[in-house]
């Protein structure tokens, strides 16, 4: 997924780290950073963003309630990055145990140790 979506999945998902500065610049430029960096994803997926800057969600009205957006959005982007990594993390490792489910049927090899030719001699 790549070293923003690594970095971003230590972060707090409630994004309380981004609350805490009670700073709207920084917040404001925390949207702008994921969305550009992770706006490859998004293209990806099939869907695309209306905005790379923060225009729709910092209105300029009430910098207290652009800050609140702002901390929501980055709160989002970061539920949705853990989400989607666990889910790739389940389908790679299903994807792991099948393909090694898959080769260990390849070397004929029964699972449950005994010899089949053991068993055949003894029922003589």
């Amino acid at each position: 997924m790549g070293a923003t979506a690594s970095i971003e999945l230590d972060k707090p998902v409630d994004a309380s780290d981004i609350l805490a500065s009670d700073n709207l610049e920084f917040a404001k430029s925390e949207v702008v950073r994921l969305r550009r960096e992770l706006g490859h994803l998004a293209a990806a997926y099939g869907v695309e963003l209306l905005s790379y800057d923060a225009s729709d969600i910092v209105l300029g009205r009430c910098d207290d309630d652009d800050f609140h957006r702002c901390v929501k959005e980055i709160a989002h982007i970061r539920a949705c990055l853990q989400l989607n990594t666990a889910q790739s993390s389940r389908r790679n490792r299903r994807g792991r145990e099948y393909k090694k489910f898959v080769d260990e049927g390849k070397d004929g090899d029964d699972d449950d140790g005994s010899d089949s030719s053991s068993d055949d001699e003894s029922k003589r």
